[in-house]
């Protein structure tokens, strides 16, 4: 699966990152590949990864205030580009890249993914 990207608000800025890697660790902590400066968010917080069928998961690293989809805390969910995470006081989303938008735009697609949930798989 191409690259998705990630999209920050929090602290009145919005961000950018590229999910380019099989996992992103997210945190306070330096050591994480995206970095939130809040005492609301563990050092290790979450991360998101690819799962085998190409969804993104994110998913909770036993963190202290917990991580939120949908205002639901959860502890391993599959992402769709629609629905909001939620780490302390930031908000985040992921969507399909450039490439992938224009992929399905050129293809006559909407940016639809499927994703595998509770034994059936899923269409946004």
């Amino acid at each position: 699966m191409a690259a998705a990207i990630l999209k920050i608000s929090g602290h009145g800025e919005i961000q950018q990152v590229e999910l380019d890697a099989k996992v992103t660790i997210l945190g306070r902590s330096d050591q994480c590949d995206v970095t939130f400066e809040s005492k609301e968010v563990s050092r290790k917080h979450a991360r998101i990864f690819q799962d085998p069928f190409g969804c993104r998961v994110v998913e909770d690293l036993g963190s202290h205030n917990g991580t939120f989809v949908n205002d639901k805390r959860v502890e391993a969910y599959a992402v769709l580009p629609c629905e909001s995470i939620s780490i302390g006081p930031f908000s985040l989303s992921i969507e399909p890249s450039l490439a992938q938008q224009t992929h399905s735009q050129s293809c006559n697609l909407c940016t639809s993914w499927y994703c595998y949930r509770g034994g059936r798989f899923a269409l946004s």
